[in-house]
Protein backbone atom coordinates (compact mmCIF):
# COMPACT_ATOMS: atom_id res chain seq x y z
CA UNK A 1 0.00 0.00 0.00
CA UNK A 2 2.69 2.46 0.94
CA UNK A 3 4.39 1.51 -2.85
CA UNK A 4 1.04 2.89 -4.18
CA UNK A 5 1.21 5.79 -2.56
CA UNK A 6 4.49 6.51 -3.27
CA UNK A 7 3.44 5.80 -6.71
CA UNK A 8 0.80 7.83 -6.66
CA UNK A 9 2.48 11.47 -4.78
CA UNK A 10 4.99 10.88 -7.41
CA UNK A 11 2.92 11.01 -10.82
CA UNK A 12 1.12 14.33 -8.77
CA UNK A 13 4.28 15.58 -8.77
CA UNK A 14 4.93 15.00 -12.13
CA UNK A 15 2.08 16.73 -12.69
CA UNK A 16 2.57 19.87 -10.74
CA UNK A 17 6.14 20.55 -13.19
CA UNK A 18 3.77 19.60 -16.47
CA UNK A 19 1.74 22.18 -15.03
CA UNK A 20 3.90 24.88 -14.28
CA UNK A 21 5.63 23.97 -17.76
CA UNK A 22 1.98 24.36 -18.87
CA UNK A 23 1.79 27.49 -17.78
CA UNK A 24 4.96 28.80 -18.79
CA UNK A 25 4.05 27.89 -22.43
CA UNK A 26 0.08 29.57 -22.50
CA UNK A 27 2.03 32.92 -21.58
CA UNK A 28 4.43 32.93 -23.92
CA UNK A 29 1.63 32.06 -26.83
CA UNK A 30 -0.89 34.59 -25.68
CA UNK A 31 2.14 37.25 -25.76
CA UNK A 32 2.97 36.15 -29.16
CA UNK A 33 -0.69 36.98 -29.97
CA UNK A 34 -1.24 39.89 -32.32
CA UNK A 35 -2.98 43.10 -31.12
CA UNK A 36 -4.00 43.65 -27.44
CA UNK A 37 -6.96 45.01 -25.34
CA UNK A 38 -6.51 48.43 -25.55
CA UNK A 39 -6.40 48.35 -29.26
CA UNK A 40 -9.41 46.02 -29.39
CA UNK A 41 -11.73 48.37 -27.45
CA UNK A 42 -10.40 52.04 -29.04
CA UNK A 43 -10.42 50.76 -32.75
CA UNK A 44 -8.38 51.52 -35.65
CA UNK A 45 -8.55 55.18 -35.10
CA UNK A 46 -6.81 54.90 -31.40
CA UNK A 47 -4.23 57.21 -30.61
CA UNK A 48 -0.93 55.68 -29.44
CA UNK A 49 -1.75 58.08 -26.14
CA UNK A 50 -4.40 56.35 -25.52
CA UNK A 51 -3.64 52.92 -26.10
CA UNK A 52 -0.23 53.33 -23.99
CA UNK A 53 -3.10 55.09 -21.02
CA UNK A 54 -5.51 52.13 -20.93
CA UNK A 55 -2.23 49.64 -21.25
CA UNK A 56 -0.59 51.49 -18.01
CA UNK A 57 -4.33 50.78 -16.32
CA UNK A 58 -4.23 47.53 -17.32
CA UNK A 59 -0.50 47.07 -15.82
CA UNK A 60 0.15 46.06 -19.73
CA UNK A 61 3.73 48.28 -19.58
CA UNK A 62 5.21 46.33 -17.28
CA UNK A 63 7.69 43.62 -18.69
CA UNK A 64 6.43 40.13 -19.61
CA UNK A 65 8.50 38.12 -16.72
CA UNK A 66 6.85 40.53 -14.55
CA UNK A 67 3.24 40.19 -15.52
CA UNK A 68 4.13 35.99 -15.61
CA UNK A 69 4.82 36.12 -12.18
CA UNK A 70 2.44 38.37 -10.87
CA UNK A 71 0.08 36.44 -12.48
CA UNK A 72 1.22 32.95 -11.49
CA UNK A 73 1.58 33.67 -7.90
CA UNK A 74 -2.51 35.00 -7.94
CA UNK A 75 -2.89 31.47 -9.24
CA UNK A 76 -1.07 29.42 -6.14
CA UNK A 77 -3.33 31.19 -4.27
CA UNK A 78 -6.78 30.58 -6.24
CA UNK A 79 -6.71 34.23 -7.64
CA UNK A 80 -6.68 34.56 -11.54
CA UNK A 81 -6.93 38.22 -11.91
CA UNK A 82 -9.45 40.91 -13.00
CA UNK A 83 -11.09 40.70 -16.43
CA UNK A 84 -9.55 43.80 -18.35
CA UNK A 85 -13.10 44.75 -19.34
CA UNK A 86 -14.30 44.97 -15.77
CA UNK A 87 -10.86 47.00 -14.97
CA UNK A 88 -11.44 49.35 -18.25
CA UNK A 89 -15.36 49.83 -16.86
CA UNK A 90 -14.25 50.54 -13.53
CA UNK A 91 -11.59 52.89 -13.96
CA UNK A 92 -13.99 54.67 -16.99
CA UNK A 93 -16.91 55.01 -14.63
CA UNK A 94 -15.74 54.52 -10.81
CA UNK A 95 -16.90 51.43 -9.88
CA UNK A 96 -16.51 49.78 -6.51
CA UNK A 97 -14.03 46.95 -5.67
CA UNK A 98 -16.42 45.02 -4.50
CA UNK A 99 -18.97 45.62 -7.83
CA UNK A 100 -15.99 44.29 -9.90
CA UNK A 101 -16.32 40.36 -11.07
CA UNK A 102 -13.20 38.62 -10.91
CA UNK A 103 -11.76 36.19 -13.03
CA UNK A 104 -12.78 33.36 -10.99
CA UNK A 105 -16.66 34.63 -10.49
CA UNK A 106 -16.75 34.81 -14.18
CA UNK A 107 -15.90 30.99 -14.53
CA UNK A 108 -16.94 29.36 -11.92
CA UNK A 109 -20.28 29.07 -13.20
CA UNK A 110 -19.36 28.53 -16.30
CA UNK A 111 -16.89 25.22 -15.29
CA UNK A 112 -19.77 24.22 -13.23
CA UNK A 113 -22.10 24.19 -16.60
CA UNK A 114 -19.17 22.17 -18.47
CA UNK A 115 -18.65 19.72 -15.97
CA UNK A 116 -22.23 19.06 -16.08
CA UNK A 117 -22.29 18.82 -19.68
CA UNK A 118 -18.80 16.19 -19.80
CA UNK A 119 -20.86 14.25 -16.87
CA UNK A 120 -23.95 13.72 -18.57
CA UNK A 121 -22.02 12.80 -21.74
CA UNK A 122 -19.72 10.32 -20.09
CA UNK A 123 -23.06 8.66 -17.97
CA UNK A 124 -24.14 7.82 -21.10
CA UNK A 125 -21.21 6.99 -23.30
CA UNK A 126 -19.01 4.89 -20.66
CA UNK A 127 -21.63 2.70 -19.72
CA UNK A 128 -23.11 2.57 -23.56
CA UNK A 129 -19.52 1.60 -24.74
CA UNK A 130 -18.56 -0.89 -22.39
CA UNK A 131 -21.64 -2.87 -23.13
CA UNK A 132 -21.37 -2.35 -27.16
CA UNK A 133 -17.67 -3.40 -27.18
CA UNK A 134 -18.42 -6.76 -24.73
CA UNK A 135 -20.96 -7.60 -27.43
CA UNK A 136 -19.03 -6.68 -30.62
CA UNK A 137 -16.18 -9.07 -28.91
CA UNK A 138 -19.32 -11.71 -27.86
CA UNK A 139 -20.58 -12.07 -31.43
CA UNK A 140 -17.04 -10.96 -33.25
CA UNK A 141 -18.21 -11.48 -37.08
CA UNK A 142 -21.62 -10.74 -36.64
CA UNK A 143 -24.08 -8.43 -38.43
CA UNK A 144 -24.04 -6.68 -35.03
CA UNK A 145 -20.20 -6.50 -34.79
CA UNK A 146 -20.07 -5.12 -38.33
CA UNK A 147 -22.65 -2.94 -37.71
CA UNK A 148 -21.02 -1.43 -34.51
CA UNK A 149 -17.64 -1.07 -36.48
CA UNK A 150 -19.13 0.54 -39.36
CA UNK A 151 -21.22 3.30 -36.54
CA UNK A 152 -18.66 3.86 -34.67
CA UNK A 153 -16.11 4.45 -37.12
CA UNK A 154 -18.42 6.98 -39.40
CA UNK A 155 -19.02 8.94 -35.94
CA UNK A 156 -15.04 8.98 -35.22
CA UNK A 157 -14.43 10.30 -38.63
CA UNK A 158 -16.91 13.28 -38.56
CA UNK A 159 -15.68 16.10 -37.65
CA UNK A 160 -17.78 17.38 -34.38
CA UNK A 161 -19.72 20.32 -35.69
CA UNK A 162 -20.87 17.90 -38.50
CA UNK A 163 -22.24 15.52 -35.77
CA UNK A 164 -24.02 18.50 -34.19
CA UNK A 165 -25.25 19.95 -37.74
CA UNK A 166 -27.05 16.65 -38.46
CA UNK A 167 -28.35 16.68 -34.68
CA UNK A 168 -29.95 19.57 -35.10
CA UNK A 169 -31.25 19.20 -38.43
CA UNK A 170 -33.05 16.11 -37.88
CA UNK A 171 -34.05 15.65 -34.12
CA UNK A 172 -34.33 20.10 -33.47
CA UNK A 173 -35.62 21.43 -36.68
CA UNK A 174 -37.39 18.63 -38.59
CA UNK A 175 -38.88 17.11 -35.70
CA UNK A 176 -39.01 19.44 -33.34
CA UNK A 177 -37.80 17.06 -30.30
CA UNK A 178 -35.04 19.12 -28.60
CA UNK A 179 -34.33 22.60 -28.33
CA UNK A 180 -31.07 23.68 -31.05
CA UNK A 181 -29.82 26.09 -28.48
CA UNK A 182 -29.45 25.32 -24.67
CA UNK A 183 -30.36 27.82 -22.92
CA UNK A 184 -28.97 27.26 -19.16
CA UNK A 185 -29.33 29.54 -16.36
CA UNK A 186 -27.69 29.71 -12.41
CA UNK A 187 -31.37 29.63 -10.78
CA UNK A 188 -32.09 26.12 -13.01
CA UNK A 189 -32.43 23.32 -11.18
CA UNK A 190 -30.20 19.77 -11.40
CA UNK A 191 -32.67 18.38 -13.21
CA UNK A 192 -34.30 21.15 -15.11
CA UNK A 193 -30.95 21.07 -16.88
CA UNK A 194 -31.19 17.79 -18.59
CA UNK A 195 -33.58 18.74 -21.32
CA UNK A 196 -31.65 21.47 -22.97
CA UNK A 197 -28.70 19.25 -22.84
CA UNK A 198 -29.65 16.53 -24.44
CA UNK A 199 -28.32 17.29 -27.78
CA UNK A 200 -24.98 18.65 -26.73
CA UNK A 201 -24.48 15.69 -24.45
CA UNK A 202 -25.32 13.30 -27.69
CA UNK A 203 -23.09 14.95 -29.86
CA UNK A 204 -20.39 14.35 -27.27
CA UNK A 205 -21.45 11.02 -26.32
CA UNK A 206 -21.01 10.10 -30.27
CA UNK A 207 -17.90 11.37 -30.39
CA UNK A 208 -16.10 9.63 -27.74
CA UNK A 209 -17.74 6.42 -27.62
CA UNK A 210 -16.25 4.90 -30.45
CA UNK A 211 -12.88 4.54 -29.14
CA UNK A 212 -13.65 3.23 -26.04
CA UNK A 213 -15.74 0.81 -27.26
CA UNK A 214 -13.09 -0.52 -30.20
CA UNK A 215 -10.80 -0.54 -27.41
CA UNK A 216 -12.60 -2.92 -25.49
CA UNK A 217 -13.74 -4.81 -28.34
CA UNK A 218 -9.89 -5.27 -29.24
CA UNK A 219 -8.88 -5.77 -25.60
CA UNK A 220 -11.06 -8.65 -25.30
CA UNK A 221 -10.57 -10.06 -28.60
CA UNK A 222 -6.82 -10.24 -27.60
CA UNK A 223 -7.07 -12.33 -24.28
CA UNK A 224 -9.91 -14.81 -25.96
CA UNK A 225 -6.74 -17.06 -26.87
CA UNK A 226 -5.31 -16.83 -23.75
CA UNK A 227 -4.79 -20.63 -21.76
CA UNK A 228 -7.01 -19.45 -19.07
CA UNK A 229 -9.78 -18.56 -21.24
CA UNK A 230 -9.38 -21.66 -22.89
CA UNK A 231 -9.61 -23.95 -20.04
CA UNK A 232 -12.82 -21.80 -19.00
CA UNK A 233 -14.35 -22.42 -22.31
CA UNK A 234 -13.09 -26.44 -21.79
CA UNK A 235 -15.14 -26.30 -18.25
CA UNK A 236 -17.96 -25.79 -19.98
CA UNK A 237 -18.53 -21.92 -19.00
CA UNK A 238 -20.79 -19.97 -21.19
CA UNK A 239 -19.32 -17.78 -23.80
CA UNK A 240 -20.55 -14.12 -21.96
CA UNK A 241 -19.21 -15.20 -18.33
CA UNK A 242 -16.26 -16.04 -20.33
CA UNK A 243 -15.84 -12.55 -21.59
CA UNK A 244 -17.07 -10.89 -18.37
CA UNK A 245 -15.55 -12.63 -15.68
CA UNK A 246 -12.51 -13.69 -16.56
CA UNK A 247 -11.47 -11.37 -20.23
CA UNK A 248 -12.77 -8.06 -19.11
CA UNK A 249 -11.24 -7.84 -15.84
CA UNK A 250 -8.01 -8.74 -17.39
CA UNK A 251 -8.79 -5.89 -19.91
CA UNK A 252 -9.25 -2.98 -17.87
CA UNK A 253 -5.81 -1.46 -17.91
CA UNK A 254 -6.01 -0.27 -21.59
CA UNK A 255 -9.61 0.45 -21.27
CA UNK A 256 -9.61 2.36 -18.46
CA UNK A 257 -6.60 4.67 -20.13
CA UNK A 258 -9.09 5.22 -22.70
CA UNK A 259 -11.81 6.24 -20.85
CA UNK A 260 -9.90 8.64 -19.27
CA UNK A 261 -8.10 10.28 -21.75
CA UNK A 262 -11.76 10.34 -23.37
CA UNK A 263 -13.39 12.11 -20.40
CA UNK A 264 -10.25 14.89 -20.28
CA UNK A 265 -11.55 15.22 -24.25
CA UNK A 266 -15.27 15.96 -22.08
CA UNK A 267 -13.74 18.11 -20.43
CA UNK A 268 -10.89 20.04 -22.32
CA UNK A 269 -12.98 19.04 -26.30
CA UNK A 270 -15.87 21.28 -25.66
CA UNK A 271 -15.13 24.10 -27.36
CA UNK A 272 -16.39 23.39 -30.84
CA UNK A 273 -19.84 21.62 -29.46
CA UNK A 274 -20.72 24.94 -26.73
CA UNK A 275 -20.08 27.45 -29.84
CA UNK A 276 -22.27 25.44 -31.46
CA UNK A 277 -25.58 25.30 -29.36
CA UNK A 278 -24.90 28.37 -27.65
CA UNK A 279 -24.07 26.04 -24.25
CA UNK A 280 -23.16 28.42 -21.51
CA UNK A 281 -19.39 26.65 -20.28
CA UNK A 282 -16.05 27.33 -20.23
CA UNK A 283 -15.39 26.64 -23.89
CA UNK A 284 -17.97 29.25 -25.18
CA UNK A 285 -16.43 31.48 -22.69
CA UNK A 286 -13.02 31.25 -23.62
CA UNK A 287 -14.23 31.76 -27.04
CA UNK A 288 -15.83 35.11 -26.52
CA UNK A 289 -12.58 36.30 -24.46
CA UNK A 290 -10.76 35.24 -27.62
CA UNK A 291 -12.73 37.73 -29.52
CA UNK A 292 -12.24 40.12 -26.97
CA UNK A 293 -8.39 40.25 -26.29
CA UNK A 294 -9.38 39.50 -22.73
CA UNK A 295 -6.35 37.74 -21.75
CA UNK A 296 -6.89 37.25 -17.70
CA UNK A 297 -9.37 35.20 -19.08
CA UNK A 298 -8.17 32.91 -21.62
CA UNK A 299 -5.20 32.05 -19.77
CA UNK A 300 -7.36 31.50 -16.92
CA UNK A 301 -9.42 29.38 -19.22
CA UNK A 302 -6.13 27.47 -20.84
CA UNK A 303 -4.96 26.56 -17.66
CA UNK A 304 -8.21 24.73 -16.19
CA UNK A 305 -8.03 22.92 -19.32
CA UNK A 306 -4.05 22.07 -18.74
CA UNK A 307 -4.98 20.92 -15.48
CA UNK A 308 -7.85 18.97 -15.98
CA UNK A 309 -6.53 16.99 -18.89
CA UNK A 310 -2.72 16.22 -16.52
CA UNK A 311 -5.40 15.29 -13.80
CA UNK A 312 -7.16 13.14 -16.10
CA UNK A 313 -4.10 11.40 -17.42
CA UNK A 314 -2.36 10.75 -14.21
CA UNK A 315 -5.73 9.17 -12.98
CA UNK A 316 -5.27 7.11 -16.11
CA UNK A 317 -1.82 5.97 -15.59
CA UNK A 318 -2.50 5.40 -11.88
CA UNK A 319 -5.43 3.22 -12.91
CA UNK A 320 -3.40 1.35 -15.17
CA UNK A 321 -0.77 0.36 -13.29
CA UNK A 322 -3.54 -0.64 -10.09
CA UNK A 323 -4.74 -2.59 -12.11
CA UNK A 324 -1.62 -3.86 -14.33
CA UNK A 325 0.70 -4.94 -11.59
CA UNK A 326 3.36 -5.82 -13.81
CA UNK A 327 3.40 -1.93 -14.52
CA UNK A 328 4.78 -1.31 -10.91
CA UNK A 329 8.19 -2.10 -11.56
CA UNK A 330 9.17 -0.14 -14.60
CA UNK A 331 12.31 -1.46 -16.18
CA UNK A 332 15.76 0.78 -15.52
CA UNK A 333 17.42 1.72 -18.61
CA UNK A 334 21.16 2.25 -19.69
CA UNK A 335 22.75 5.71 -20.95
CA UNK A 336 24.77 3.76 -23.35
CA UNK A 337 21.86 2.40 -25.40
CA UNK A 338 19.97 5.70 -25.95
CA UNK A 339 22.06 7.56 -28.64
CA UNK A 340 21.89 3.76 -30.71
CA UNK A 341 18.40 3.52 -30.33
CA UNK A 342 17.51 6.93 -31.00
CA UNK A 343 19.41 7.06 -34.05
CA UNK A 344 19.07 3.35 -35.48
CA UNK A 345 14.96 3.12 -34.95
CA UNK A 346 13.87 6.36 -36.95
CA UNK A 347 16.11 5.01 -39.82
CA UNK A 348 14.73 1.57 -39.41
CA UNK A 349 11.00 2.84 -39.82
CA UNK A 350 11.41 5.48 -42.56
CA UNK A 351 13.48 2.22 -44.71
CA UNK A 352 10.48 -0.34 -43.97
CA UNK A 353 8.35 2.59 -45.27
CA UNK A 354 10.26 2.97 -48.50
CA UNK A 355 10.27 -0.48 -48.64
CA UNK A 356 7.09 -1.63 -48.03
CA UNK A 357 6.27 1.39 -50.25
CA UNK A 358 8.15 -0.19 -52.93
CA UNK A 359 6.57 -3.51 -52.79
CA UNK A 360 3.47 -2.30 -53.06
CA UNK A 361 3.68 -0.55 -56.50
CA UNK A 362 6.02 -3.45 -57.95
CA UNK A 363 3.76 -6.64 -57.06
CA UNK A 364 0.24 -5.40 -56.23
CA UNK A 365 -2.13 -5.14 -59.60
CA UNK A 366 -5.31 -4.91 -59.75
CA UNK A 367 -5.43 -8.89 -58.88
CA UNK A 368 -4.25 -8.46 -55.73
CA UNK A 369 -5.87 -5.10 -54.95
CA UNK A 370 -8.91 -7.24 -55.01
CA UNK A 371 -8.11 -10.19 -53.17
CA UNK A 372 -6.79 -7.23 -50.33
CA UNK A 373 -10.21 -6.26 -50.60
CA UNK A 374 -12.05 -9.59 -50.34
CA UNK A 375 -10.23 -10.21 -47.32
CA UNK A 376 -10.52 -7.29 -45.54
CA UNK A 377 -12.97 -6.67 -42.95
CA UNK A 378 -15.90 -4.57 -43.98
CA UNK A 379 -14.91 -2.19 -41.64
CA UNK A 380 -11.49 -1.66 -43.24
CA UNK A 381 -12.83 -1.98 -46.74
CA UNK A 382 -15.12 1.04 -46.06
CA UNK A 383 -12.75 3.09 -44.99
CA UNK A 384 -9.91 2.21 -47.22
CA UNK A 385 -12.41 3.26 -50.06
CA UNK A 386 -13.29 6.50 -48.49
CA UNK A 387 -9.52 7.04 -48.04
CA UNK A 388 -8.98 6.04 -52.10
CA UNK A 389 -11.64 8.07 -52.95
CA UNK A 390 -9.78 11.97 -51.26
CA UNK A 391 -6.78 10.59 -52.74
CA UNK A 392 -8.46 10.39 -56.11
CA UNK A 393 -10.01 13.55 -55.53
CA UNK A 394 -6.42 15.35 -54.73
CA UNK A 395 -4.73 13.72 -56.69
CA UNK A 396 -7.31 14.96 -60.27
CA UNK A 397 -8.42 17.91 -58.51
CA UNK A 398 -7.68 19.88 -61.52
CA UNK A 399 -9.65 17.62 -63.95
CA UNK A 400 -12.84 17.16 -61.28
CA UNK A 401 -12.95 20.42 -60.79
CA UNK A 402 -15.36 22.37 -62.69
CA UNK A 403 -14.14 25.62 -62.38
CA UNK A 404 -10.14 27.09 -62.10
CA UNK A 405 -9.05 27.19 -57.83
CA UNK A 406 -9.14 30.86 -57.91
CA UNK A 407 -11.74 31.75 -60.71
CA UNK A 408 -14.13 34.43 -59.66
CA UNK A 409 -18.16 34.58 -60.58
CA UNK A 410 -20.10 37.79 -60.32
CA UNK A 411 -22.78 35.68 -58.28
CA UNK A 412 -22.06 36.45 -54.86
CA UNK A 413 -23.35 34.12 -51.95
CA UNK A 414 -25.39 31.98 -53.79
CA UNK A 415 -27.32 29.17 -52.24
CA UNK A 416 -27.23 25.33 -53.31
CA UNK A 417 -29.95 24.95 -55.94
CA UNK A 418 -29.82 28.71 -56.88
CA UNK A 419 -27.88 29.07 -59.79
CA UNK A 420 -27.41 25.55 -61.94
CA UNK A 421 -23.94 26.77 -62.13
CA UNK A 422 -23.05 26.09 -58.85
CA UNK A 423 -24.46 23.10 -57.58
CA UNK A 424 -23.05 23.72 -53.49
CA UNK A 425 -23.72 27.50 -54.72
CA UNK A 426 -20.20 30.33 -54.10
CA UNK A 427 -19.21 32.20 -51.27
CA UNK A 428 -18.77 36.17 -50.40
CA UNK A 429 -16.14 36.49 -53.25
CA UNK A 430 -18.22 34.35 -56.23
CA UNK A 431 -16.03 31.11 -56.06
CA UNK A 432 -17.65 27.68 -56.74
CA UNK A 433 -17.66 26.02 -53.70
CA UNK A 434 -17.86 22.51 -55.31
CA UNK A 435 -14.21 23.52 -57.12
CA UNK A 436 -13.02 25.11 -53.26
CA UNK A 437 -14.01 21.65 -51.48
CA UNK A 438 -12.26 19.33 -54.14
CA UNK A 439 -9.19 21.88 -54.09
CA UNK A 440 -9.39 22.27 -50.35
CA UNK A 441 -9.18 18.60 -49.92
CA UNK A 442 -6.33 18.19 -52.37
CA UNK A 443 -4.45 20.77 -49.87
CA UNK A 444 -5.76 18.58 -46.44
CA UNK A 445 -4.31 15.34 -48.37
CA UNK A 446 -0.97 16.51 -48.62
CA UNK A 447 -0.90 18.22 -45.11
CA UNK A 448 -2.63 14.84 -43.74
CA UNK A 449 -0.31 13.02 -45.23
CA UNK A 450 3.16 14.59 -44.22
CA UNK A 451 1.78 15.15 -40.50
CA UNK A 452 0.87 11.04 -40.30
CA UNK A 453 4.51 10.22 -41.34
CA UNK A 454 6.34 12.24 -39.09
CA UNK A 455 3.86 11.60 -35.96
CA UNK A 456 4.43 7.94 -36.90
CA UNK A 457 8.33 8.09 -37.01
CA UNK A 458 8.29 9.92 -34.30
CA UNK A 459 6.00 8.13 -31.93
CA UNK A 460 7.22 5.01 -32.74
CA UNK A 461 10.75 6.01 -31.96
CA UNK A 462 9.80 7.75 -28.59
CA UNK A 463 7.09 4.87 -28.02
CA UNK A 464 9.81 2.62 -28.22
CA UNK A 465 12.72 4.49 -26.24
CA UNK A 466 10.13 4.44 -23.61
CA UNK A 467 9.32 1.15 -23.35
CA UNK A 468 12.33 -0.41 -23.88
CA UNK A 469 14.68 1.98 -21.67
CA UNK A 470 11.71 3.20 -18.81
CA UNK A 471 13.59 4.87 -16.03
CA UNK A 472 13.87 9.19 -16.36
CA UNK A 473 13.77 8.74 -19.82
CA UNK A 474 10.34 7.67 -19.84
CA UNK A 475 8.89 10.10 -17.38
CA UNK A 476 10.35 12.99 -19.26
CA UNK A 477 8.52 11.92 -22.76
CA UNK A 478 5.79 11.10 -20.91
CA UNK A 479 5.77 14.84 -19.72
CA UNK A 480 6.42 16.50 -22.74
CA UNK A 481 3.98 13.86 -24.30
CA UNK A 482 1.29 15.85 -21.85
Amino acid sequence: MGSILALIAKRLGYGLVTLFAVSIIIFAAIEALPGNFAEEILGQGATPEAVAAIERDLGLDKSAVERYFGWIGGVLVGDFGVPFAQLSFAGNFGTANRDIITVADQIAPRFSNTLFLAGFAAAVAVPLSLIIGVLAALYRGSIFDRFANIFTLTSVSSPDFFVAYILILFLAVTNQWFPSISNIYPEMGFWERFYPSVLPALTLTLIVMAQMMRMTRAAIINLLASPYIEMARLKGVPPWRVIVRHALPNALSPIITVIALNLAYLVTGVVVVEVVFVYPGIGQLFVDSVKLRDMPVVQACCLIFAAAYILLNLTADVAAILTNPRLRHPKQGGGDMILLNSVVLPLAVIVGLAYGMRMIVSRWGPGQVGVLFRSMPLTGAFGLTVILLYIVGAVFAPLIAPYGESEIFEAINQLPGQDPRFSLGTDQLGRDLLTRLIYGGRNTIGIALITVILAFVLGASLGFLAAVLGGWLDQVLSRVVD
